[in-house]
C-alpha cells in the first residue's frame, strides 16, 4: 500500500489515501425448517482518493498489478469534481480503546456449525407457531487505512444476524437479531417470533382516536433512521434538506430527551475507534436535554460547511464513495420503570410496514401497523390492525415518558418511549 502512496506522488497528487477491505460471509434461507440456500462470498480491494489542486478523485481496483491504472483514472477525474478548501486527509494519532467488536467465535465458526442456529430459531418458533422463512449471516471483515498524512490505522470485526417470520393460521410476525458476538440466543428469538404471530391472530381494528403510543425499540428504530438520522446528517443540513436546519442549539424536544452519536459503545454494531477514513471516533449529543447540539459530518461536508468533522464517515466497502454515517445512536435512560403498566389506554407498537412512504423533510409518516397491541389498565390486551401517523418533530415535544431500561436493537440503544396525542386509523 505504501507503494501505491509514492505512485499518485508520481503522478502529480497532492495527497493521497488508500482504503483496504475485505471480507468473508456466509448465508443462509430457509422454507419452513428446510435450508433452501446456501452461499459463500469473500471479496477484497483497495479504494482510492487523490486530492490534486483541491479537488477529490476516487477509484478502486482488486489486482495491485492495476494500482497506477487506478491512479491515473482517480487524477483525471478529479478534474472534474468541485473544489473544495480546507479539505485535507484524516492526520489523527492515538485513537480510543474500544471494546472489541471482533469474536474468534465467530471467525472460526463453520458453516456446517451454523446449520445449528438455523434450526434452532425454527425450533423456538415452534413453542407458538410454524416456522416459514428465516435468514442467517455471519461473516468477518478487515479493514486498513493508508495516507500521506501519515496514517496507517486497521480494524477487524465479526458480525452474526439473523431474522424469522412465523406464522399463526393466517397471522404473521418476524423477529430479527444482530451481535458482534456469538452471544444471540436463536431459540428466544425465534419463540418471541412465533409468540408475537399467535398474540396478533385476528387483530382488533383501531378505533380512529387520538391516543398514546409505546413505541418498542424494533419501531423506534425505524422512526429515527427513517427521521432523525436524515436530519443531523451533515451532508443535507448543509445543503438545506433538513428540518433542523438553522436550529442547532435550540430547543427541538422536551428536555429529558437526550440522544447521542456513540461510536464508543461497548461490543455494539456501529462501534469503532476511528471511521472510515481515519478520523478518530468519539461521543457526541445530537439532543441533550432537548437542545439540538450537533450534526454529524465526515471531512468533506465538514469542509464544505466550514466545520469540523465528528469521525461519522461511512463506506460500503472499498469500491464505495464515502458518506455520512451515523455510529450507534444511543437514546439516554429516563425515570419510568414501565410504560405499559402505567398506561391507561393506548397502544403498545411493535413493528410496522410502509416507513419508505415516510417524508423525511416534513417528518410526517403513515404506517400500518404489522404487530401492536392494544392497552387498557396498564395490560396489554390484544393485537389490533389500522394506521399510526403523526409528525416526528412534533412528536418529539409530546413524550409522555421514557423507560430506564435501554435495550439494543441493531445500533440503535435506547428505553421504550412513549407518545401522546398520536392518530390512529382504522383500517
Amino acid at each position: 500500500m505504501e507503494r501505491i502512496l509514492k505512485i499518485a506522488e508520481r503522478l502529480g497528487a497532492d495527497s493521497c489515501e488508500i482504503f483496504y477491505s475485505s471480507s468473508r460471509s456466509h448465508s443462509f434461507s430457509t422454507v419452513g425448517d428446510v435450508i433452501k440456500t446456501k452461499e459463500f462470498d469473500s471479496d477484497s480491494g483497495f479504494g482510492v482518493r487523490i486530492l490534486k489542486d483541491d479537488r477529490i478523485g476516487f477509484s478502486y481496483f482488486t489486482d495491485l498489478k492495476k494500482a497506477e491504472e487506478a491512479v491515473k483514472t482517480a487524477v483525471s477525474i478529479s478534474k472534474f469534481s468541485s473544489e473544495i478548501k480546507g479539505f485535507e486527509f484524516s492526520c489523527d494519532k492515538n485513537f480510543p480503546n474500544v471494546e472489541s467488536t471482533y469474536d474468534k467465535k465467530i471467525g472460526d465458526l463453520s458453516a456446517d456449525d451454523a446449520k445449528n442456529f438455523i434450526y434452532a430459531l425454527a425450533s423456538g418458533v415452534k413453542y407458538h407457531a410454524e416456522p416459514i422463512e428465516s435468514d442467517l449471516d455471519f461473516g468477518v471483515s478487515n479493514i486498513r487505512i493508508l495516507n500521506s498524512c501519515g496514517l496507517d490505522v486497521s480494524d477487524k470485526c465479526t458480525k452474526i444476524s439473523c431474522s424469522v417470520q412465523a406464522g399463526y393460521e393466517n397471522s404473521s410476525a418476524h423477529e430479527t437479531g444482530s451481535s458482534c458476538s456469538l452471544d444471540l440466543d436463536f431459540r428466544a428469538i425465534g419463540e418471541r417470533a412465533g409468540l408475537l404471530a399467535k398474540q396478533m391472530y385476528k387483530p382488533k381494528k383501531i378505533k380512529n382516536q387520538k391516543t398514546n403510543v409505546i413505541f418498542h425499540q424494533a419501531a423506534l428504530y425505524d422512526l429515527f433512521s427513517t427521521m432523525l438520522d436524515p436530519a443531523v446528517n451533515g451532508s443535507k443540513t448543509r445543503r438545506g434538506l433538513s428540518f433542523f436546519c438553522g436550529k442547532e442549539n435550540t430547543q427541538v424536544a422536551g428536555d429529558f430527551l437526550n440522544v447521542y452519536d456513540d461510536p464508543l459503545y461497548p461490543r455494539a454494531i456501529g462501534s469503532f475507534g476511528f471511521d472510515a477514513e481515519g478520523s478518530k471516533a468519539f461521543k457526541k449529543p445530537l439532543i441533550e436535554n432537548g437542545i439540538l447540539k450537533n450534526f454529524l459530518y465526515d471531512i468533506k461536508n465538514a469542509a464544505i460547511a466550514n466545520t469540523k468533522t465528528t469521525g461519522n464517515c461511512g463506506r460500503g466497502d472499498y469500491s464505495s464513495p464515502v458518506f455520512v454515517s451515523p455510529s450507534n445512536m444511543v437514546v439516554g435512560s429516563g425515570n419510568v420503570n414501565d410504560l405499559i403498566r402505567e398506561c391507561k389506554s393506548g397502544i403498545y407498537f411493535y413493528s410496522a410496514l410502509g416507513w419508505h412512504t415516510a417524508n423525511s423533510l416534513a417528518g410526517d409518516f403513515s404506517v400500518s401497523v404489522d404487530v401492536g397491541f392494544e392497552i387498557e389498565d396498564g395490560e396489554i390486551t390484544e393485537g389490533i390492525s389500522g394506521v399510526i401517523a403523526g409528525n416526528f418533530f412534533e412528536m418529539l415535544n409530546k413524550i409522555s415518558g421514557i423507560e430506564k431500561k435501554q435495550e439494543a436493537f441493531l445500533d440503535l440503544i435506547s428505553p421504550k418511549i412513549g407518545f401522546y396525542d398520536m392518530n390512529a386509523v382504522g383500517d
